[in-house]
């Protein structure tokens, strides 16, 4: 995937285990015309889907309630799509839980909750 088609593609695959939370976030991005390729409550759902839809953008949930976190699922997919930007968005700011997402080059790490202005401004 190219630099210019990652400007210009805004898909979006969301990974949340929390139902409300993911229909927030997906309700909110069509209100402003960014497509959803789809979400996933649990890593091995999202692996499949983003395999299946290789999306530009990743909401990923750090902590999806599994034997595999949301760094785990990130890790696998950045390994076969490395254009992917993923946002990891998590509630705990604990320093060895940053440094494990920055080491695979997040694009942003948001914290809980996230408020729109945050969640649109990934867009920007």
């Amino acid at each position: 995937m190219d630099g210019s088609r990652m400007q210009e593609d805004k898909s979006t695959v969301i990974v949340e285990d929390d139902y409300i939370i993911s229909t927030m976030w997906s309700m909110l991005l069509a209100q402003e015309n960014i497509p959803v390729a789809g979400t996933a409550g649990d890593p091995y759902e999202a692996i499949d889907l983003i395999r299946r839809t290789r999306p530009s953008y990743i909401l990923m949930d750090v902590m999806l309630g599994s034997d595999m976190t949301g760094v785990d699922v990130a890790r696998i997919v950045l390994g076969e799509m490395p254009d992917t930007r993923v946002i990891f968005i998590t509630a705990s700011a604990e320093p060895a839980n940053i440094a494990l997402m920055d080491s695979l080059n997040a694009s942003r790490v948001l914290f809980k909750p996230v408020n729109e202005d945050q969640l649109l401004g990934i867009y920007q």
